[in-house]
């Protein structure tokens, strides 16, 4: 029997639900050395992956439900460890940021 870990709810909204952790490894980007030294924060690994970013997933609501730009509906619906945990407060930004127009003043 074959399953899927994404459903979909309507054509905007899908959803997943899982037991336990989801281990995740990234493989087109490597780890950032500031993170790979840090003691603590890395996820284990097989001893034969590169240096891959690895995060784990935990769901603390279930199911999850997220649209179709990626943007999860309640973002404390999960918790991110190893290198998604590390990273991700520093790359996020509010669903409706726009860029300033210009960054100098200038139109």
């Amino acid at each position: 029997m074959q399953d899927t870990l994404v459903h979909v709810k309507n054509q905007s909204i899908k959803s997943f639900n899982f037991t336990d952790q989801l281990y995740v490894i990234y493989t087109k980007e490597r780890e950032n050395p500031a993170y790979a030294n840090r003691i603590g924060l890395s996820i284990a690994r097989p001893l034969d992956t590169p240096d891959y970013q690895i995060s784990t997933i935990a769901l603390h609501v279930v199911p999850v439900y997220f649209y179709e730009n990626g943007a999860i509906y309640n973002p404390r619906s999960m918790l991110y460890s190893g290198y998604w945990g590390w990273e991700k407060i520093a790359d996020s930004v509010p669903m409706d940021y726009l860029p300033p127009a210009s960054v100098d003043g200038k139109n």
